[in-house]
């Protein structure tokens, strides 16, 4: 048999700091862009919703169990991803002087970015989420006509779509750490 070629650590040097995160910056970048994927499923569900709609009540239903299922899963995830980004930011900080905190700076960005679409939730769409919810709240003596459902379903849409890029930038700037 051959006998081992492999060199003791201390004969190597140390071993890269970088390479003790990787796992977590690979899943927080994972989970980013499952968190923008499944955000971005809107885009297929929502044209879906209003083109097959002929009552402004079935509309608002509709939109209401969707931004149900969302609400569920989508605060969850958010948080987690955010938390992997700046768990791997700080487990990068051995040394502050090297490349390592260029790496940490950038995987705090990613947190930070990813973790910005909650205050554009807050800033943006709570108006028209409070709208939509009014509007069911009332049932059939409340909604109005299907075209102003449909308009605030479909400002909704777009505000949402928005709301996606967070997740997406913030894993594409994961991303963009590994390979640094």
């Amino acid at each position: 048999m051959a006998e081992s070629k492999r060199r003791p650590e201390h004969e190597t040097g140390p071993k890269d700091e970088r390479s003790d995160m990787l796992g977590v910056q690979v899943a927080a970048a994972a989970s980013g862009f499952v968190l923008s994927g499944t955000m971005l499923g809107m885009l297929v569900t929502m044209p879906v919703i209003l083109d097959t709609n002929t009552d402004g009540l079935q509309l608002c239903r509709q939109w209401a169990r969707a931004f149900d299922y969302g609400h569920v899963i989508g605060p969850a995830l958010c948080g987690a991803t955010t938390l992997l980004h700046v768990y791997a930011a700080l487990g990068s900080r051995t040394h502050p002087w090297k490349r390592t905190s260029r790496i940490s700076r950038r995987q705090l960005a990613a947190g930070v970015t990813t973790l910005g679409m909650v205050p554009f939730t807050l800033v943006a769409m709570t108006s028209t989420n409070n709208s939509l919810f009014a509007l069911l709240a009332q049932g059939a003596s409340g909604v109005a006509d299907l075209a102003s459902v449909r308009d605030l379903v479909g400002t909704w849409s777009r505000l949402h779509f928005a709301r996606c890029v967070f997740p997406l930038v913030g894993a594409i700037l994961g991303l963009g750490v590994i390979f640094l």
